[in-house]
């Protein structure tokens, strides 16, 4: 086969063409081949985003349970709430890294049975949960299983652990014994140039999907101001953190975490206070002080705030809603006695000691 030759061109060029054509065609097929690879389904796709929360209760080998087992993947949690009689063997979680949460009842032996997890699984106790037999059953053939080793029995023989161990510890892995779910061993909260920085910590988490951030400027009415993505299941320390900007915000702020599982339960945290000490000048004034009959609230902003008395003891006494820059508050009827007026609103967290005297 003859190629034809374009007149006039010398052979460089046509080499310089042909080189041209070439990369075009190299380019036209990697974007082809990337456009193929990414819309085809891919295995990982089809595993769970996240871990997935399974029930199962009654007889272990159950119709219902049996699909429980068959559905799960690595990773999710199974969780038991209304007791689980294990009657007879069951070795359908072999293979399968899962949590086995029991959860407020008890797991009881009827026999002389083998449970199995997968070696990298975990069982754990919780709100009282507990591995318990049969009156007279109990032997070192009541026993859980991660992988193919023998790790838990009834009585501790054969195994590194006996069921008293776990119950009174609260979980175990083929790692040995662990602490109880999601457990918080820090929570701290400081203030910096118009922001406010909480850390924490937990030692190790079960089924743990989030973290709420929630703040409140009187310890009752709380807003969620963040969300903090959990690491569903962990036996190590995982740290987090959390800035809070409060801009020119003044008095107290507390703080506190709402810990949030898969299946919706949540546990709130002990309540952590921040005192804002940004600004040297109280936008609200408060007087006459000593007052006798009439407290008069002064205060240089703009939108609704809510008034609030409280006694030494800081119980509130009175509450009334502000929307213009004076407010009257009648204290008549109140004792002499040394008070504290707060004003408050999303911006503002002022208290002010005064004295009524009649």
């Amino acid at each position: 086969m003859e190629l034809y030759n374009e007149p006039n061109v010398k052979p460089e060029h046509k080499l310089l063409k042909l080189v041209i054509v070439s990369s075009i065609i190299v380019i036209l097929l990697g974007g082809i081949f990337f456009l193929i690879s990414n819309l085809l389904p891919s295995k990982k796709s089809a595993a769970h985003s996240s871990p997935k929360v399974h029930y199962c209760k009654g007889s272990i080998m159950s119709s219902t349970n049996k699909k429980v087992f068959s559905s799960c993947v690595n990773g999710d949690t199974i969780k038991v709430t209304q007791g689980l009689n294990i009657n007879q063997g069951c070795d359908k979680l072999k293979d399968k890294d899962i949590l086995f949460l029991i959860d407020g009842c008890e797991a009881k032996w009827n026999g002389n049975y083998s449970f199995y997890v997968g070696k990298g699984g975990k069982v754990f106790l919780k709100n009282g949960g507990k591995l318990t037999v049969k009156s007279g059953s109990c032997n070192s053939n009541a026993a859980i299983y991660f992988g193919t080793t023998k790790f838990v029995t009834c009585d501790g023989q054969t195994a590194s652990f006996s069921f008293d161990q776990v119950n009174n510890y609260g979980g175990v892995s083929f790692a040995g014994l662990t602490v109880l779910p999601v457990k918080l061993i820090s929570f701290t909260a400081k203030y910096n140039k118009e922001i406010v920085n909480l850390e924490w910590a937990t030692a190790s988490e079960v089924n743990n999907s989030h973290f709420e951030v929630q703040r409140s400027l009187n310890k009752s009415d709380w807003t969620v101001v963040g969300t903090v993505k959990g690491n569903g299941n962990s036996s190590s320390i995982i740290k987090y953190s959390f800035d809070d900007k409060v801009g020119k915000m003044t008095g107290e702020i507390y703080y506190r975490l709402k810990q949030v599982d898969f299946d919706g339960k949540n546990e709130l945290s002990n309540v952590r206070v921040v005192s804002l000490n940004n600004t040297k000048i109280n936008i609200g004034k408060v007087y006459p002080n000593p007052a006798n009959d009439i407290v008069k609230v002064n205060i240089n902003t703009d939108g609704d705030y809510n008034i609030i008395l409280q006694d030494i003891n800081g119980k509130e006494l009175l509450k009334q809603e502000g929307s213009s820059s004076i407010e009257t508050i009648n204290v008549s009827e109140f004792p002499a006695g040394i008070y504290f007026v707060k004003i408050q609103n999303d911006e503002i967290n002022e208290s002010h000691r005064i004295l009524i005297r009649h």
